[in-house]
């Protein structure tokens, strides 16, 4: 009845209907198409409006995917001024607000939330047994399903910081699990009493110079987790190890350039996280850890090589080296064959991977992002068909991988980079990447050397050779981020551009020759464009001339950044972009009247993206 009613009052009348906070399960999907049918009746340009705090709601309920909008985070000072103006109402007497704002602040500060990285709290579920066995799936996958739920309910929020996703407890929702775990939980922090109840089983100190009385270690035999930050000392440290039955141990900044040996006595250790550290040397002894699952040793700078007996670690599912100074990793390293993750980012000295990596198949998550001293991936990485994650994938000039192993490697996702592409034969090879069959790729970096041939017969092979592999490296349509570096043809427009209609992002950086861009106006969900050092470009390829249609009214409808840096013949911009909200130049340009443009300063180049004034021009 209640529908019929509203139904008849809505009728051929044009309305604006505001649902707000909706909250839909999956089982009650039928109930909103019944509603969706009743609300359908109105006039043309009728517009239902809806607010969800779950993901999952939302796709649920959207007609059209593309206009569903995530509301980001309120900036700090943002936060700041919305509290005032609530906590510190106009006219309130009697309260010095001066004196009260850093107690503000530092409720406005708490309420960013708790930092977290994915991967790190599901080898924590994994190694304290919160994640159980269902069927034949892994463990570490069904975390990440349970992770991605909790972000779908938005209980955890996904922020994106540099090059890695990261996320987000709110602190209502970390107090509420502070509260659940009980006396289960301790938290030692400096300044603070110490009261250790019975049987704790998860412990947490920021305190250096940490001792426990003898009545206090009879309380913690029961550990099984320990967290530690800062400078602790060797014997603050083993007094504890001695006394632990621990499955997880996470030390922090230690100053120490070795573990004490007691650490390797830990047989029941599944997690050892010594990151940021002094570590220069991981002992022999570390063979004793047997149960060891996950091995975390990011940005231990002084670490240069692991002993070949980490390799007998048979359990090993997570090895973290990331920011480390690794140069090599052992032959018999493919003896970990439980390896899942192999995290190698930002090592800037390793030069190669071993030879029989094809061996690990059960390899999940490759990442050597920013590993540019790597010489190539070796030999028969196709046979790694369940990688999810390969965000570098280089090409050795006679040795190594082909371009055309990554044709099976249809699982990947995330970003992908492909480096040196003038190692590739021409567009047949290519093709043979399969990147079209690759559905969960994001991003898309396709890197030539940005090396220019000596003689003009190479340079002139070179250009028709970019323009070749470039044609035949043809994405997925669900791709969204799209970014090329030292093409050397002319004209980089291949025919597949306007087949990718769900890009957010496209950039050019360094190709010099190129005088012809795509017409990218033609991409209905194109929001940020980059062209940076572009000495050919003499103007956008916007008004599709060819096909004599000069009216631009429909072109560059999402567009809201648009970034030009060092392209000095190019002098003119396209005349239509509604929603541009901010535009950035490091050179002179012709700019249609009616632009905003944020100038930037010479001495201000190597942060352009974060200073700059606007000037209405």
């Amino acid at each position: 009845m209640l529908q019929e009613s509203l139904q008849f009052r809505l009728r051929g009348k044009r309305f604006l209907l505001v649902l707000d906070d909706v909250w839909i399960e999956e089982s009650e999907k039928n109930q909103w198409d019944q509603l969706s049918e009743t609300l359908s009746c109105g006039a043309e340009g009728s517009i239902v409006v809806m607010t969800a705090r779950f993901q999952t709601t939302s796709q649920m309920m959207a007609k059209v995917p593309e206009l569903q909008h995530k509301l980001e985070c309120l900036s700090e000072e943002d936060s700041w001024l919305l509290f005032k103006k609530l906590a510190f109402a106009e006219g309130r007497k009697g309260d010095n607000i001066s004196e009260l704002e850093p107690i503000g602040r530092e409720i406005v500060e708490k309420c960013k939330g708790y930092d977290m990285e994915k991967d790190v709290l599901v080898s924590l579920w994994v190694s304290n047994g919160f994640t159980r066995a269902n069927g034949e799936v892994d463990l570490y996958m069904l975390g990440e399903q349970v992770f991605d739920y909790l972000v779908w309910r938005s209980l955890i929020s996904k922020v994106k910081k540099l090059a890695r996703d990261r996320y987000i407890l709110h602190d209502l929702m970390h107090d509420m699990a502070r509260h659940v775990m009980g006396d289960d939980c301790l938290v030692l922090e400096p300044g603070k009493e110490v009261i250790i109840p019975n049987e704790v089983l998860h412990l947490s100190s920021s305190c250096p110079s940490l001792l426990f009385s003898p009545q206090d270690l009879e309380k913690l035999t029961s550990l099984r987790s320990i967290f530690m930050y800062g400078k602790m000392n060797e014997g603050s440290i083993s007094q504890i190890f001695n006394h632990a039955y621990l499955r997880v141990l996470y030390l922090h900044g230690i100053r120490l350039k070795t573990l004490p040996e007691s650490v390797y006595k830990l047989k029941h250790l599944k997690y050892l996280n010594v990151s940021h550290s002094g570590i220069e040397v991981i002992s022999d002894s570390i063979i004793c850890l047997q149960n060891l699952q996950a091995l975390v040793l990011c940005s231990c700078q002084m670490l240069r090589e692991l002993p070949e007996s980490v390799c007998e670690l048979k359990q090993l599912k997570y090895l973290d080296l990331s920011h480390s100074s690794i140069e090599s990793l052992p032959e018999s390293f493919i003896h970990l064959q439980n390896l899942q993750v192999l995290l190698l980012s930002f090592c800037s000295g390793l030069r190669k991977l071993p030879e029989g990596l094809r061996r690990m198949t059960n390899l999940r998550s490759l990442d050597i992002n920013f590993c540019y001293s790597l010489m190539h991936l070796p030999l028969g990485i196709q046979k790694l068909t369940r990688l999810r994650i390969l965000s570098l994938f280089r090409l050795g000039d006679s040795s190594g991988a082909k371009i055309g192993e990554l044709g099976d490697l249809n699982l990947i996702e995330g970003a992908l980079e492909i480096v040196p592409l003038e190692s590739v034969g021409g567009f047949s090879e290519a093709k043979s990447a399969n990147l079209k069959r690759k559905i969960n790729l994001q991003v898309l970096l396709l890197r030539w050397s940005g090396i220019r041939p000596t003689q003009t017969t190479k340079e002139s092979f070179r250009v028709r050779h970019d323009e070749e592999v470039l044609e035949g490296l043809e994405p997925n349509p669900s791709l969204r981020e799209l970014k090329i570096f030292f093409n050397m043809g002319k004209t980089i427009s291949p025919s597949w551009i306007l087949s990718l209609t769900n890009l957010t992002e496209i950039s050019f950086y360094t190709c010099k020759n190129c005088e012809q861009i795509p017409p990218l106006g033609r991409l209905p969900n194109l929001r940020v464009i980059n062209l940076s050092y572009m000495d050919s470009l003499k103007s956008f390829h916007h008004d599709d001339k060819e096909n004599m249609l000069p009216d631009t009214t429909d072109m560059f409808l999402c567009l809201q950044e648009l970034h030009v840096y060092e392209c000095p013949n190019l002098v003119c911009l396209p005349s239509n972009l509604p929603k541009l909200e901010a535009m950035c130049s490091g050179v002179v340009l012709l700019i249609p009247e009616d632009t905003v443009v944020m100038m930037l300063k010479k001495d201000e180049e190597d942060t352009a993206h974060d200073e700059g004034e606007f000037v209405d021009t």
